[in-house]
């Protein structure tokens, strides 16, 4: 997941949305999360982080939802991470 949002390829974003959605694996997930980050202004990315968010996911794998959300600097970005009990606010989009 790392590598491939590392190569700013914009067909790889579909693959970093699945491995969001599908992926068993939590750490695999946070990789992806992270590196959707670097595209805010995919619709697809948008919702993605949309059905993370309402469907209560995002706890299960903070801090990184609100790490991309905050490093996104979209209007769209911040209220949802506003939806998110995030006890790193303060902490993190620091980086």
């Amino acid at each position: 997941m790392m590598w491939l949002g590392w190569q700013g390829i914009p067909e790889f974003v579909a693959v970093l949305i699945a491995a969001v959605d599908k992926d068993d694996h939590p750490d695999v997930r946070m990789a992806a999360i992270k590196r959707l980050a670097d595209w805010p202004d995919y619709p697809e990315v948008r919702k993605c982080f949309e059905r993370l968010v309402d469907s209560g996911q995002a706890k299960e794998l903070q801090p990184y939802p609100s790490m991309a959300l905050q490093g996104m600097k979209r209007d769209w970005a911040t209220e949802l991470e506003a939806k998110l009990d995030n006890p790193w606010r303060d902490e993190v989009g620091r980086e």
